[in-house]
């Protein structure tokens, strides 16, 4: 029987595959689900309407992160068929050190659309997230916080 040896995961935990990242979100959702039912079993009242948009956030944050690494996957994939052909030696084509250079610059292009990708997919997500804080802060009802926009309680490290 194969024994998992922790080899798909890095010292820090991240996910070695797709599958592994799925993997530790669902664990990391029975987690929160447990203890959700653990308080409620306590006594503790869960707003139904609250638990839906906490439950939509999660499915946004997760659709995002799985959208992003597609993304990824297709740059790496048009881009570094790219960069491969542009080392491959021919005899009417540039020479080993122009070869490295352009392999160079497509690597770095690369890195750049990733880095653009990063960019704008946390602003996409950031604003799926402010329109479920706003639901969050209408389900509270009038009796609840009045400012307009989202709130940051958190202070930033000096």
């Amino acid at each position: 029987m194969d024994q998992d040896d922790g080899s798909s995961r890095n010292e820090f935990g991240n996910p070695g595959s797709i599958d592994d990242m799925v993997a530790m979100y669902l664990e990391a959702l029975e987690g929160v689900l447990g203890s959700l039912r653990d308080y409620s079993e306590k006594g503790a009242r869960v707003e139904p309407d609250v638990m839906f948009l906490l439950a939509q956030a999660q499915a946004r944050w997760l659709s995002s992160a799985l959208r992003y690494w597609q993304q990824i996957a297709t740059i790496v994939s048009t881009q570094g068929t790219d960069a491969i052909e542009a080392t491959i030696p021919s005899a009417d084509g540039p020479s080993v050190e122009a070869r490295q250079l352009i392999v160079l610059d497509k690597a770095r292009a690369v890195l750049r659309e990733i880095s653009d990708l990063s960019l704008s997919e946390a602003k996409l997500l950031q604003r799926d997230l402010m329109e479920i804080e706003a639901e969050l802060r209408k389900s509270v009802g009038p009796e609840g916080d009045d400012r307009e926009g989202p709130h940051r309680y958190a202070k930033s490290k000096p």
